[in-house]
């Protein structure tokens, strides 16, 4: 029943320039407690509940849903729902995508892995203020690789994997750290545009400046390309953090 005005616009205009338009559904919200989803996806409401789904991606002509159930989103019946939820969206030409990381990876059958056309790999948020008073990269090459292999090792075929990457930072001061959108640390400190670690108001922010995201560009090609968390964080002109995806990806 979810109604947006400018839904079916938007998706004219993507399919107008050749792109694709997902829908998600879930989010961090589920992570605690798994909202609706708890009893949503439980055997007696699953079938109508695929079926509105499927029939809502025709109505509006989207081309594929999204599952981003995290934590305890993922719960006993998510297998059965991501299996019967991709055959119907198969039927109708439809795809079937995901949002993980590997923290609540071990939730997450095998078959239900093969179900997805592919998967976005969340390979950030590998640590942050709230796991830790020290300041630390919160998604290094070496660490995002690691967190995408961790799929392609459940049996996730390496083109199926997106390489996700951040359009933000956080800036660590003890309890009380916060993200920080790139465009928001690159106003307060120019250099984040090539530098990984910079300091605003005496705080130490980590981030993944231009040369990092260019570098995990070049590898999101060796898998199923890359992904962005999310592009209203980024910044305009030669420090776009999009253009570095571009040019590390040519």
């Amino acid at each position: 029943s979810y109604k947006d005005q400018g839904l079916d616009a938007f998706v004219g205009a993507a399919h107008a320039r050749g792109g694709k338009v997902c829908m998600a559904i879930g989010g961090a919200t589920v992570i605690d407690n798994g909202g609706v989803y708890a009893t949503i996806l439980q055997d007696a409401s699953r079938d109508a509940f695929v079926s509105k789904l499927t029939q809502y991606a025709v109505d509006h002509q989207l081309d594929c849903i999204d599952v981003d159930l995290e934590g305890n989103g993922v719960n006993q019946y998510y297998e059965a729902f991501v299996t019967s939820l991709a055959t119907q969206l198969h039927a109708k030409n439809k795809e079937m995508t995901a949002a993980v990381s590997s923290w609540f990876g071990d939730k997450i059958t095998d078959k239900a892995i093969q179900a997805f056309d592919f998967i976005n790999v969340m390979a950030y948020d590998l640590h942050n203020p709230g796991g830790s008073t020290q300041p630390v990269q919160s998604s290094s090459v070496a660490e995002s690789t690691q967190e995408v292999d961790y799929w392609v090792g459940r049996g996730l075929a390496k083109n199926k994997a997106v390489y996700g990457v951040p359009f933000y930072g956080y800036k660590w001061a003890g309890a009380k750290g916060e993200a920080l959108t790139y465009a928001e640390i690159l106003a307060q400190a120019p250099s984040a545009a090539a530098e990984d670690q910079v300091m605003i108001g005496g705080n130490t922010v980590y981030l993944n400046s231009r040369k990092t995201i260019a570098a995990q560009a070049a590898l999101a090609k060796t898998y199923g390309g890359i992904r962005v968390w999310e592009l209203g964080q980024d910044a305009a002109g030669d420090a776009s953090l999009m253009k570095a995806i571009a040019d590390g990806a040519m």
